[in-house]
């Protein structure tokens, strides 16, 4: 099957190669065709590996090509072939006089073909570089380092990146609201209670019903803990986003990642 699948792409990318060359000269015409016949027998001999790399070094790189690029690279990341989708936008990235708008979309490709191979410290410097570069992909690149960010936990850069994202005119208040808690829960034993008293101040205002905000409060301000009764009922949990369902209540669904979204699930039959 994966065989058939390049020997397609293969094809695919010689007849968008084919209609390029017929305006170039015959000489060139002929150097092309030889080098898709070797990627072509690399695919035949089972080496799809050495064929890949035939047929990124035919695709020349300019407006009329770039796509093939993108579009083999987020082929092979749906498919969980990172290490294939990161040599491709490797490679991308040595051509010469690379127009800058173009090279800050192949470190944004880039970047998530790391991100989806986990590898979340390069994936980390290179959406920095993006959100650096300004428009188009700012937005975007903040998003993603927002992603990391909660993954590893680091919620003061989360909650820096959020803050850029609200001066770009995104709506993340919600979100804000929830590192303010995170703060408070991974802090709160060398933390004065006039420190959490301010991150959940914070919170509230940044995201007025959020009922994670208003119990914690209750723990720590008012002394009449409710956070127990929450996370301590017995029965299934269900996210109302994704569908994600559970037997411990979570702040942060562990399936879509959003927040505040897991509930007591109805028991009736």
């Amino acid at each position: 099957m994966k065989i058939f699948l390049f020997f397609c792409l293969g094809l695919l990318i010689g007849y968008l190669i084919g209609r390029r060359i017929l305006r170039r000269k015959r000489r060139r015409n002929q150097t092309v065709s030889k080098d898709y016949f070797i990627g072509l027998n690399y695919l035949l001999s089972e080496q799809p590996d050495k064929a890949v790399d035939v047929f990124i070094r035919m695709l020349e790189v300019d407006s009329d090509t770039i796509e093939m690029h993108f579009a083999l690279g987020s082929l092979f990341r749906r498919r969980g072939e990172t290490d294939r989708a990161i040599r491709i936008h490797q490679n991308l990235l040595t051509r010469a006089n690379l127009d800058k708008i173009l090279r800050v979309e192949i470190l944004m490709e880039l970047g998530c073909d790391y991100m989806a191979a986990g590898v979340h410290d390069r994936a980390e410097r290179l959406f920095q570089e993006v959100v650096e570069a300004g428009k188009p992909h700012r937005v975007a690149a903040l998003y993603y380092l927002l992603d990391i960010y909660e993954r590893e936990k680091d919620w003061q850069a989360a909650l820096t990146v959020a803050q850029q994202l609200q001066e770009q005119g995104e709506n993340v208040s919600h979100r804000i609201a929830q590192y303010y808690c995170e703060l408070v829960e991974e802090s709160r034993q060398r933390l004065s209670l006039s420190e959490i008293k301010n991150y959940l101040d914070l919170a509230v205002k940044a995201a007025p019903n959020s009922i994670r905000s208003k119990s914690l409060i209750a723990k720590y301000i008012d002394q009449t803990d409710t956070s127990e009764a929450l996370t301590s009922q017995e029965g299934h949990y269900q996210c109302e986003h994704c569908g994600y369902s559970g037997k411990k209540l979570t702040w942060q669904c562990p399936s879509c990642r959003r927040w505040e979204t897991i509930k007591p699930k109805n028991s009736e039959n």
